[in-house]
């Protein structure tokens, strides 16, 4: 990698530094090299596609890439691990639940998904920041990682790439 990539402030609808939805694996592989795993798995079980999504996963950059298969393999989503993340301005990197929500839901509509799941040693909460297509998830009140989507059009079937 020749040049200096900001790859911990999400870019929401749009990607993570020049990394942007609706680019194919071979693009990426290009400004990233190659993974350290490369997975077939299914981002959304309820799409109908019966075909697995490939999801490329860096370790050592803290993100993941998911290509959907319904989309001839397109970037569309994207997970971030990384110390540095930050969305909207917010870092996230092992801060506290209350006060991540606290400062995203001044200017944008939070609201917990999924409840909240918990065995003897975990409480998992998720919170999702519907306009920006971007779910974070939390471990004992603590950030874990965040996820994003690209954008899709009013009847959440097709996505609107970036051009």
């Amino acid at each position: 990698m020749g040049i200096k990539l900001s790859l911990g402030k999400v870019l929401p609808h749009l990607g993570v530094s020049t990394i942007q939805f609706g680019l194919k694996r071979q693009e990426v592989i290009d400004v990233l090299g190659e993974p350290s795993a490369k997975k077939e798995e299914k981002i959304d079980e309820d799409d109908g596609n019966e075909k697995p999504d490939i999801v490329f996963e860096y370790e050592d950059l803290g993100l993941s890439f998911a290509f959907d298969s319904e989309y001839s393999y397109r970037l569309s989503y994207i997970e971030s691990e990384r110390e540095d993340v930050s969305i909207l301005g917010v870092g996230l990197f092992n801060s506290p639940l209350d006060e991540v929500v606290f400062n995203l839901s001044e200017e944008h509509t939070v609201s917990e998904i999924s409840g909240v799941e918990h065995d003897d040693r975990y409480i998992r909460h998720y919170f999702d920041i519907e306009e920006q297509s971007a779910t974070l998830w939390f471990l004992n009140g603590v950030f874990q990682h965040i996820g994003w989507f690209c954008q899709y059009d009013q009847s959440g079937e097709k996505p609107i790439w970036p051009t």
